[in-house]
């Protein structure tokens, strides 16, 4: 029903344990002759020390296509910043019109409790079209080795990707 965007596998290094992630779950098109309303948006077999903090909703605007599922940012994202990401809503606020592109991301916001490597491997979205549940995987094909924090005086918040500051 919903088309995949995943890049491929990933590996990132140098974070912190403790540190804010969050993994894009992109929204393309829908193929279904319905409208596909989601319900939900998780991982799937999340290794113990990952921990969820939730999940939010983005409308993208004004961009060439969308960031690929699977990419990720640490911090989570500052209101109104940039423009062309309009939210959070909740992932239930994401609707996808038959046979049309879709415009959203889902963002899953997660910590990690220990040093590690972590693979974030699919994701699972829960969705409903013409009344009926269904769901699908996403691949994400994401590893983040995760080392342990500075002396809480050093530590830095990141800069995103989108040129906006993170925040806790």
């Amino acid at each position: 029903m919903l088309a995949a965007t995943s890049t491929g596998p990933v590996t990132i290094s140098g974070v912190h344990v403790g540190v804010l992630t969050t993994i894009d779950v992109s929204f393309p098109s829908n193929s279904a002759a319905g409208t596909v309303h989601v319900r939900a948006v998780e991982l799937v077999d999340p290794s113990p020390g990952v921990h969820m903090e939730g999940t939010a909703a983005f409308r993208v605007q004004g961009l060439p296509g969308l960031p690929p599922s699977g990419q990720e940012d640490f911090g989570t994202r500052s209101p109104g910043c940039p423009k062309n990401y309009l939210g959070p809503r909740p992932v239930t606020a994401i609707t996808l019109a038959p046979h049309k592109s879709g415009h959203w991301i889902a963002e899953i916001l997660l910590t990690v409790s220990a040093p590690g490597t972590y693979h974030f491997g699919k994701a699972k979205i829960f969705y409903t079209v013409g009344g009926i549940r269904s769901w699908q995987y996403e691949s994400l094909g994401l590893a983040i080795r995760y080392g342990d924090p500075p002396h809480p005086a050093l530590i830095h918040i990141p800069r995103r990707d989108d040129g906006c500051p993170a925040h806790d």
